[in-house]
């Protein structure tokens, strides 16, 4: 394999496969522990994943809790395969292995075995390594806030993207919106391409956030989009930047996201917006796409 990089910042690298063979993309990011044991996972964690089992695609994404010494004694989550949607799964429980030296362990959850890779206490990356399926996610910490969620944890402003798929090809999306911390998404507007089909619109809709920061979306639509209205939400550690994980400073908080629909489905970040952002500098810019030859992946540095 080739990688192609664009370099972010000393701690994170965007990547992509650039050779004839193949075509991927992803990060890299740099491991901030100088030594990893079984307690390293501990406490409540978001995570999503996106794949296939058996042919058949799914998004997937919840709730799960480490107790630091090789079990997962509780979770909930929510999957959605080719649309149909299955949520408030309650009944897995599973275990995990010490990681090695390198940070990288086994987990054993609902019927799937994966193997994860620790950046950060609070940041573990994962892949299925079945037989019968394959996908990739990420696991967030949730911090102190593990327990102490509720619906005024969600609020301000957030920025949105993400893809997955429909029964007509696949879908992205991008879009912003506010919230209230009462319940209520308001004043967003979003762009989808669903399978070619293009639209704009706004973004509105409720929210529910629960203790354990499980929680779900109804909207009317989504940039409108009236296939996208439900997803949903998995709390973070208000201190995590999701998109560049070793970033302290900026771009901190937000949600995990699955769309649970049944014409559409797949993962999404939602990330805090700042204040007053500008956008000028030098960008590093990675993208992951389809189209009428299969997927398209590229890096670009820009100015």
């Amino acid at each position: 394999q080739t990688l192609g990089i664009a370099v972010v910042n000393n701690s994170h690298i965007l990547i992509s496969e650039f050779d004839t063979t193949d075509t991927s993309s992803g990060t890299m990011d740099l491991q901030t522990a100088s030594a990893f044991t079984q307690a390293s996972l501990s406490g409540g964690y978001s995570f999503s994943a996106f794949g296939s089992d058996s042919g058949i695609p799914f998004a997937l994404g919840g709730i799960m809790t480490f107790d630091g010494s090789g079990n997962i004694p509780s979770s909930i989550a929510d999957a959605d395969f080719s649309g149909t949607p299955q949520t408030d799964l309650t009944t897995f429980t599973g275990t995990y292995s010490a990681p090695d030296a390198n940070g990288r362990g086994t987990i054993t959850w609902a019927g799937l075995t994966w193997a994860y890779y620790i950046v950060g206490a609070e940041v573990v990356r994962f892949v299925d390594v079945d037989t019968f399926a394959q996908g990739s996610g990420t696991l967030f910490g949730q911090g102190t806030g593990a327990g102490s969620f509720s619906n005024a944890s969600v609020t301000g402003s957030f920025a949105m993207n993400g893809n997955g798929q429909t029964p007509s090809g696949p879908i992205a999306a991008a879009g912003e919106f506010s919230v209230d911390g009462a319940g209520n998404i308001t004043a967003g507007t979003a762009d989808v391409n669903a399978a070619l089909v293009v639209t704009n619109g706004s973004v509105a809709g409720t929210y529910t956030m629960g203790s354990n920061g499980y929680g779900s979306a109804s909207l009317t639509a989504f940039g409108g989009n009236s296939d996208v209205t439900s997803f949903g939400v998995y709390m973070v550690d208000p201190n995590i930047n999701l998109l560049d994980p070793n970033n302290t400073s900026s771009g901190l908080g937000g949600a995990l996201v699955v769309d649970l629909d049944t014409n559409a489905f797949g993962t999404y970040a939602a990330v805090t917006k700042a204040s007053s952002p500008s956008f000028a500098g030098n960008y590093a810019f990675g993208v992951s796409a389809d189209n009428s030859s299969g997927e398209l992946d590229y890096l670009a540095m820009e100015c």
